[in-house]
């Protein structure tokens, strides 16, 4: 997970989760949030049916998001794939206001539909102009 601040913020999370193979990300809303111990720092979401599949991945662009809220949060880009390892990969690109974010440690949280939900807590590395996780510890 990296984060940059500029006259726009820019927030990258990729991560992998434990769903099962069956698992239709075209089908099942989303939220993604980062918060810390002051409240939610972003949240964003899709809407079941906004991610398309494309061969072996789903995917979600709104090019409109970096200029402007965008059609879903600030949400850019989000892909999801099932990888050779047996687990569903996923990236997520958005921009948005980032300022709430100046206790490293955070929390990145992921709900899928209404039940699965996926939770990691780490202390961020503090750059010059953002913090920097090197491995998201989802499970």
């Amino acid at each position: 997970m990296i984060f940059r601040r500029n006259s726009k913020d820019f927030l990258a999370i990729a991560g992998q989760l434990p769903l099962p193979e069956s698992f239709d990300p075209g089908t099942s809303d989303l939220t993604i949030t980062l918060s810390n111990a002051n409240g939610t720092i972003y949240s964003g979401s899709l809407m079941a049916g906004d991610l398309s599949q494309k061969g072996r991945h789903y995917v979600f662009k709104d090019k409109s998001a970096k200029k402007s809220p965008g059609i879903r949060d600030g949400l850019a880009k989000v892909f999801f794939f099932w990888s050779k390892d047996r687990l569903w990969r996923f990236k997520t690109d958005a921009f948005a206001d980032l300022s709430a974010a100046g206790d490293p440690e955070m929390t990145i949280s992921v709900l899928i539909g209404s039940s699965d939900y996926f939770e990691a807590t780490d202390t961020f590395d503090q750059k010059k102009n953002g913090f920097k996780l090197k491995r998201l510890p989802l499970p």
